[in-house]
């Protein structure tokens, strides 16, 4: 059985609401929400057929150092993100109650299912030369609609 957003959205978004989530965006097939953990953010989709897609980003390594060129003095700070994407189908309303603690396995670095191995803490991709922060082709600002970022099209 699928998840109907008319009906099953108190549901999804109580759930949501008492595990933290800031329930963002107001569109009437979709459920975005947002949890704020300081230097970690959850951003959670869920459209009308029940397709969920989180994105779980961390902040990484900083570097700051100092240069001297002639008379000019640069002080150039390079910082890591760490991204890591989840996706899935919720079958039924409920399922939400599931969704969220793995989300918060997945997000402390741990693997969702015991006994699978899970690369925690890869050396995260500067963003200046990650491909996600190149502006799309489609507007060069670099965003990307909620619609495309469920199906996973951030490019």
């Amino acid at each position: 059985m699928a998840i109907n957003l008319n009906t099953d959205r108190s549901t999804i978004s109580g759930a949501l609401q008492k595990a933290g989530y800031d329930l963002v965006g107001g569109e009437p097939n979709l459920i975005q929400a947002r949890l704020d953990r300081g230097s970690q953010v959850v951003t959670l989709f869920i459209d009308s057929g029940g397709a969920v897609r989180a994105q779980i980003t961390s902040g990484g390594d900083e570097s700051e150092q100092r240069q001297q060129a002639g008379n000019m003095t640069y002080t150039i700070v390079q910082q890591g993100q760490l991204t890591v994407n989840l996706t899935t189908t919720l079958q039924d309303a409920s399922d939400i109650t599931t969704l969220l603690p793995d989300i918060d396995r997945l997000a402390a670095g741990r693997p969702i299912v015991s006994g699978i191995a899970h690369a925690s803490n890869p050396r995260p991709v500067p963003p200046a030369i990650a491909p996600s922060a190149q502006p799309t082709a489609a507007d060069n600002s670099g965003r990307v609609s909620a619609s495309d970022f469920l199906k996973g099209d951030s490019n």
